[in-house]
């Protein structure tokens, strides 16, 4: 390029060529001076005719692209010959050979790069209407579309594939591919007549970027040999975001991860001592006490009760919340499940004075397949709402049935209260986790602000819904309505578990906790058992090899050999010992869910231990 800065004036000369020749300023994006042939070919009465129609048509994209890639070229003392297609106004589509060059224009506002344009109109156009029209969608289309020959040396690019690779002069398909076997697999499929499609990284001018990346064989139009042709597509940004995504999702599982690991450890470190306390207590309840030390003793079961269902409670938000809700469907005493759940509550009910009433209708058959434990957690969760939130007055609590097709059934539990109540308005905030309805009332009101998020999750696991009628000063009824089959009647109720008939069991329990080992054991011998004792699971094999025992109650997680570890050497014995029954006691709630049908033990039981439960389990082993 020319170091000779030229003026307007010093371009007229160029007037005497009978071909158009103009010059365009490639900062301010208007022609800077144009020649009478040049005015002709666009149909402009004046250059400054030119320039205004210039401003009212803005620049497209691709056009701006290609005069970026001009301007790279002509700083490096490069000109450019390509083909345009002008749109003279008024005309239809005229084809040049255009050859461009750098020059440096003034016009009073200090010199600065300019481009002069010499162009050969073609009067025969070899090119029909419709190839023209797919050349001009070639140069202004985002794709990079390049045309090689089969070694490799670009032949072509359109402005797109020039703005972001480079000019096609002495380019070649190596300098694009970053990855080598890539290149050399496509190259050798197209050779072959095939596709090659994949999102590869690729030297761009601007770094590395990934793009999908086709290349075929094709036939060279104007020498008719066979000739690579690449179409790449940008998709850096959406695999940038993909990745975010990715490592968001990384991070939230980690996060998750390590919630329900302290959540683990907590329920762990929380129900141990606490089974300490209420077998304690068990165990006092059934000795000579005093009005009052019975009372005292009471309160004892009815704190720990709660801790250890505020402990549940979280530990359930953990498991809704990670997807880990397992039903365990089962045939269900619809009935005397009602009963057996409020009766913890009927104390709570005589502090506050109010009445509790109950009904189960007619249309409940007898025997529901439902998940036992989760419809006595609803149960229980909304009468412990009830009571709250009721000063005076009464709670009612209504099972009804209403039959479907077969022997699926929809069922309605209902509870309502005399409570405070609450605005409509406020009702959709009820279910939400650590939410109530009016946080001034709940500063008064004892609670996590969990029982009714856990309400409507259970529900919606167990495929119903939950909803509130309720006004302020009003009172409140919580409704909920689960669909289920009728289960049969059954042949054998059970067996009252109260006065508990002697176990002839020798019961061997492996437990690191001195004080729940001691509690175990003085309940086990309460009900007849002949009892062994282990600190930790090595000791229970030596136990237990020993001395063989009918059952063996075994702690998860202790020190030295854990549960499981001790059991599955357990089992992999070839004598009589090896199918003896191992009962898992442990106070980490996840461990069932973790291990699923990996387990080795044969029941599963968690601490605080239900008495009941664990009754029943050992009462089915002596048989």
């Amino acid at each position: 390029m020319s170091a000779r800065v030229f003026t307007a004036s010093d371009l007229n000369a160029l007037n005497l060529l009978g071909r158009p020749v103009w010059v365009f300023d490639l900062d301010r994006g208007a022609t800077f001076w144009a020649n009478t042939g040049a005015l002709s070919l666009f149909a402009a009465d004046s250059v400054d005719h030119l320039r205004a129609r210039q401003t009212k048509d803005p620049m497209s994209e691709g056009m701006r692209r290609r005069l970026e890639n001009y301007r790279a070229r002509f700083e490096a003392g490069e000109a450019v010959e390509e083909r345009w297609t002008f749109y003279p106004e008024g005309r239809g589509a005229v084809p040049a050979w255009c050859r461009c060059s750098g020059i440096r224009i003034d016009d009073g506002a200090g010199a600065r790069l300019a481009m002069l344009v010499e162009a050969r109109p073609i009067e025969d156009d070899s090119l029909g209407a419709n190839e023209t029209r797919l050349v001009e969608a070639l140069r202004h289309c985002n794709e990079l579309i390049s045309l090689h020959r089969l070694d490799g040396a670009a032949v072509v690019r359109n402005p797109a594939a020039e703005h972001a690779l480079g000019p096609v002069e002495g380019a070649a398909l190596a300098d694009v591919f970053l990855d080598e076997g890539a290149l050399r697999e496509g190259v050798q499929l197209a050779r072959e007549g095939g596709v090659f499609r994949r999102e590869l990284p690729i030297a761009t001018r601007q770094g590395p970027a990934w793009h999908d990346t086709e290349l075929r064989r094709v036939v060279d139009p104007i020498t008719a040999e066979p000739a690579l042709l690449v179409v790449q597509h940008d998709v850096t940004a959406r695999r940038e975001s993909e990745e975010r995504l990715r490592e968001a999702r990384t991070d939230a599982e980690a996060a998750s991860k390590a919630k329900s690991s302290f959540l683990a450890v907590m329920s762990h470190e929380l129900r141990t001592p606490m089974m300490g306390v209420l077998a304690a207590a068990e165990l006092l309840r059934e000795s000579e006490l005093d009005p009052d030390q019975r009372e005292a003793l009471e309160m004892v079961f009815a704190a720990g009760r709660q801790m250890v269902g505020q402990i549940e409670d979280v530990l359930d938000i953990s498991r809704i919340e990670a997807g880990r809700i397992r039903l365990q469907l089962a045939p269900t005493d619809v009935r005397a499940l009602l009963v057996e759940t409020l009766r913890p509550f009927l104390d709570a009910v005589e502090r506050k004075s109010l009445t509790l009433t109950q009904a189960v209708d007619a249309s409940v058959p007898r025997r529901v397949q439902t998940d036992r434990r989760r419809l006595a957690q609803i149960i229980g969760n909304l009468v412990t709402n009830a009571i709250k939130f009721t000063d005076e007055g009464a709670i009612d609590v209504r099972v009804g049935a209403t039959p479907l097709e077969g022997a699926r059934l929809q069922l309605s539990l209902s509870v309502s209260d005399s409570g405070v109540g609450m605005d409509p308005s406020q009702a959709h905030r009820l279910f939400a986790a650590f939410a109530q309805a009016d946080s001034s009332v709940s500063r008064s009101r004892d609670g996590a602000g969990l029982g009714l998020h856990i309400v409507k999750s259970l529900a919606e696991v167990l495929g119903g819904r939950v909803h509130v009628e309720t006004a302020l000063g009003e009172g409140s009824t919580f409704r909920v309505i689960l669909p289920m089959e009728a289960a049969p009647a059954s042949d054998n109720p059970s067996a009252p578990t109260h006065p508990k008939a002697k176990l002839a069991l020798r019961v061997l329990v492996a437990d690191d906790n001195t004080l729940n080992r001691r509690a175990l054991v003085r309940m086990l011998r309460r009900w007849g058992c002949e009892v062994q004792q282990a600190s930790d699971g090595a000791e229970a094999l030596r136990v237990a090899e020993a001395s063989p025992p009918d059952v063996i109650l075994m702690d998860v997680w202790m020190p030295g050999v854990d549960g499981p570890t001790a059991t599955r050497r357990l089992r992999a014995r070839v004598d009589a010992l090896a199918d003896t029954p191992v009962f898992a006691l442990t106070a980490d709630a996840f461990y069932l869910e973790d291990e699923g049908e990996e387990s080795p033990f044969d029941r599963f039981l968690h601490k605080p231990v239900d008495w009941d439960l664990l009754y029943e389990a050992l009462r089915g082993v002596a048989g």
